[in-house]
């Protein structure tokens, strides 16, 4: 009985234990069917928000074929799934206002498929989600729009986004017809993106402005089997500041750049195939590290090998290369070989006593490029139409040898930049851009072998070191004088190199009578102090003449215009810039630059008059003219400027002699002070003219000139106290001096705000034989002074007869005849713009001596 007893008990036991796992067995398919629940849209919800709003984590939402406007925001693991890829269709374009993304995923282990999603800021953005699957979707159309700004921003948006993310996988997506990135990872890891379509996109007009893939400071990602196809100013796969990803099976094609590795090391690239684009393949940063990858013959360009080698000694290059890399190797040789359309034709990076002989290096970005490397050869090479970039640059290169080389048609000839030490001879450039230049940081920087077998344009190259006493010669295609003293260049024309004429390290050295055209910079100076550049032309350059740190110089006499910048200094004190004329340029420019002077330049129809950056303080800025300038003046916030003379200046005005403090003549002074007054009648204004926190305290009335000529050698007729009305017209009349002048500058006294001047003049005594004639170049420079084609003696008590057409609004003087300073002149006949004639109608005018 208790045998039996106890087996009655542990049946009882088991029957129990049995009933409660059926029980947690129950329980859990409840709970698992609860928690797995599956939502329609529209069926279940209207809207694909409220579905993920009312779904829980692991729930999945199907929606339905159909077009749904919204913007949707994932924050739960669930799976979002369309119903067919090609009819479901997520529009993100919510009044035009384009700042969303279309789908973001803030959320781990989510699955967004099978929908087509347009017009967003982002298509699908993944933000800090992690083991995230995004596959089978078609990305279009997705651009930034400002809803306070309604334009494009082209590259603003990205079709797929991913940041601060890992493990996620991005496969059999396409994206097309998209501005900017398409496929983006920032700063995530352990990411596959594969076999994704990315076609037909563009990154923006006249520029580079995205990515198919791209990959910015992110690691350990596969990108594998993705097609990136006919994009515009697009890269096909860039990485920055990436590390150890596994590239591979990727076709590139049809796009301005192919695959791109920028800033970035240990990559691992295998059977990547690259065709059609503008620049296939690069590898670009400085140190070692960025080219630093594992890159075999798999990878073709153009269907030829890729040899990427490194670590490698003693070897040649085989003579089917699609693109050469030689990285950290000895005594390579490359030779033999047509190289086109990557970004470097040949690279060589810290790499040694190698040679790069008869290579054609055409339509690349850079022709031939050498990083870092030394006592290499480069012979007999031909670097042409790489019209974005260099055809040969040494880059922190030291003792390599450059004999014979042909550089042309190029953006940049040959640059040495930061490198010392090179041999160059009989080498060519021709028609690029910017032939040649050797620029740098320090004296090392310039000491280079150059002789004048070097040709710039079939003229010689004069690049002296360590010279003294000596004029460069003058038929010269480019001068660069580089620690020296008292060299003389004058009389040249230079044009189309990095910097038509270079001073480096040397003083007390006159530049003059030159002409600087379409080059970089038309004249700089580095380094250098007490040199005079005097009478040059410099016009269309980048910039017209460019000081860096140098001090002490005199800029005088020089006109600069249709530059971008018309006078730069970086760095730069004590300098003197006086009587230049500084036209349709950005004026002058200051960057930390101190205690210098800028008096008596004309300053005129620039974008800027002067700008003043950082600790640019103690400046002298006086009796400058500026007129027209569209921007005027840029002063740093907190500098010290000083906008008047230091000390009394005598002058005379209107034929009287004083003595004050004088400021800078401001062409729309009396738009700003309409109430201001003349001080006493000497050519002051009474209210100071405020340039943010400074003020010119003594502006002048008048340009500058006007203080300056010697009374006795002036016709002058002053303002009218009523010059209107002041239509423009011919004028005839004559003059009569009661004083014997010579003169060889006609002024116009133009209306306040206008651009009064005169057209053409002609003053004349057929008795005596006398004859000057005048002609206006235009709005350039000074133009309310013109200069006649010779000096006029016009003498005392004798009639000269003029001429005078004027345009736009000048004064006039409502007299006849009129007493003026130093004579009278005579009104016989005034024919206006419109054909009425008067005979009560006088140029208010100058003649003097300029």
């Amino acid at each position: 009985g208790e045998e039996g007893g106890g087996g009655r008990f542990m049946m009882n036991v088991n029957y129990r234990h049995i009933l409660a796992g059926l029980c947690i067995a129950l329980f859990l398919v409840v709970f698992t069917a609860a928690a797995s629940a599956t939502i329609y849209v529209p069926d279940d919800h209207a809207k694909i928000q409220w579905a993920v709003d009312n779904a829980s984590a692991g729930d999945t939402i199907i929606v339905r074929n159909g077009t749904y406007c919204e913007n949707v925001f994932v924050n739960k693991s669930i799976t979002l799934r369309g119903e067919d890829k090609n009819n479901t269709i997520i529009n993100g374009s919510i009044k035009g206002n384009q700042t969303k993304p279309v789908i973001e995923v803030d959320a781990d282990d989510c699955v967004v498929s099978g929908f087509t999603v347009v017009e967003g800021y982002r298509g699908i953005s993944l933000n800090c989600a992690n083991n995230c699957t995004i596959t089978n979707n078609s990305v279009k159309y997705c651009k930034y729009v400002s809803i306070s700004h309604p334009v494009t921003v082209i590259g603003a948006g990205e079709g797929i986004y991913l940041s601060l993310s890992k493990n996620n996988t991005i496969t059999g997506n396409e994206v097309s017809h998209h501005l900017g990135a398409c496929i983006s990872v920032s700063h995530s890891s352990r990411d596959t993106i594969g076999n994704n379509l990315i076609s037909l996109n563009n990154g923006g007009e006249g520029n580079i402005g995205g990515e198919g893939i791209c990959f910015y400071n992110s690691t350990d990602s596969i990108i594998e089997g993705n097609s990136i196809s006919d994009n515009l100013n697009m890269f096909g796969i860039r990485f920055i500041q990436s590390s150890n990803n596994n590239v591979s099976n990727n076709s590139v094609l049809n796009n301005t750049y192919g695959i791109y590795l920028e800033s970035s090391n240990n990559h691992t690239l295998k059977n990547n195939k690259m065709s059609g684009n503008s620049y296939n393949f690069a590898t670009i940063g400085y140190g070692l590290s960025p080219f630093m990858h594992k890159i075999d013959t798999s990878n073709t360009v153009e269907g030829k090998p890729v040899y990427y080698w490194l670590n490698e000694h003693d070897k040649q290059v085989p003579s089917n290369a699609g693109f050469v890399g030689i990285v950290n190797s000895i005594n390579i040789t490359v030779r033999d070989l047509t190289l086109t359309n990557n970004y470097e034709g040949v690279l060589l990076a810290f790499s040694n006593s190698s040679r790069i002989e008869n290579v054609t290096a055409s339509n690349n970005y850079h022709g031939i490029w050498l990083s870092s490397s030394s006592n290499n050869t480069l012979i007999d090479n031909t670097a042409n139409s790489n019209i974005r970039g260099y055809g040969i640059q040494l880059y922190s290169s030291t003792y390599n040898t450059l004999t014979n080389n042909t550089a042309s048609n190029n953006f940049y000839g040959v640059l040495m930049d930061s490198s010392s030490h090179n041999t160059l001879t009989d080498n060519t450039m021709s028609g690029n851009k910017y032939n040649f230049d050797v620029f740098g940081s320090n004296l090392s920087h310039y000491i280079h072998d150059i002789d004048m077998s070097n040709k710039v344009d079939e003229k010689p190259v004069y690049y002296w070191f360590s010279r003294q006493n000596q004029q460069v010669p003058s038929n010269a295609g480019f001068v660069g004088i580089v620690n020296s003293t008292n060299i003389t260049v004058r009389d040249l024309t230079l044009t189309n190199n990095y910097e038509g004429i270079l001073l480096a390290f040397s003083n007390s050295s006159k530049i003059k009578n030159v002409t600087v055209s379409d080059s970089h910079y038309g004249i700089r100076l580095d380094s250098s102090s007490n040199n005079t550049l005097a009478n040059i032309k410099a016009v269309s350059n980048l910039k017209g003449i460019r000081l860096d740190s140098s001090s002490n110089n005199t800029l005088t006499n020089n006109n600069v215009s249709n530059n971008n910048f018309g006078i730069y200094l970086w760095h730069s004190i004590g300098n003197t810039i006086t009587n230049n004329i500084i036209s349709n340029d950005y004026g002058i420019e200051l960057d930390d630059s101190s205690n210098n002077t800028i008096t008596n330049n004309y300053i005129i129809n620039n974008d800027g008059g002067i700008c003043l950056l950082f600790s640019s303080n103690n400046n002298e800025i006086y009796l400058n003219n500026f007129i027209n300038n569209s921007d005027g003046i840029f002063p740093w916030f907190g500098l010290t400027t000083i906008w008047n003379s230091t000390e009394k200046i005598t002058y005379t005005y209107n034929g009287t002699t004083y003595e004050n403090y004088l400021g800078n003549y401001w062409d729309d002074y009396k738009e700003k002070y309409p109430d201001a007054e003349e001080i006493d009648g000497t050519g002051i204004w009474d209210t100071p003219y405020s340039i943010d926190s400074d003020n010119d305290t003594y502006p002048l009335i008048e340009p500058w000139e006007n203080y300056f000529a010697s009374a006795e050698n002036i016709f002058d007729t002053g303002n009218p106290a009523n010059p209107y009305p002041s239509i423009f017209g011919i004028h005839n009349g004559t003059i009569k001096l009661n004083q014997t002048i010579t003169v060889n500058r006609l002024y116009t006294y133009p209306c306040v705000g206008t651009g009064g001047h005169t057209e053409y003049a002609m003053i004349w005594n057929k008795t005596i034989g006398e004859c000057a004639v005048a002609e206006w170049s235009g709005y350039i420079g000074d133009y309310h002074n013109i200069s006649f084609n010779k000096s006029l003696t016009l003498e005392e008590g004798v009639i000269y007869n003029y001429t005078i057409r004027t345009g736009s609004y000048p004064q006039i003087i409502h007299e006849t005849p009129f007493n003026a300073t130093g004579g009278t002149i005579t009104c016989d006949k005034f024919v206006d713009a419109n054909g009425r004639i008067y005979y009560d109608r006088i140029p208010a005018i100058k003649l003097w001596a300029g």
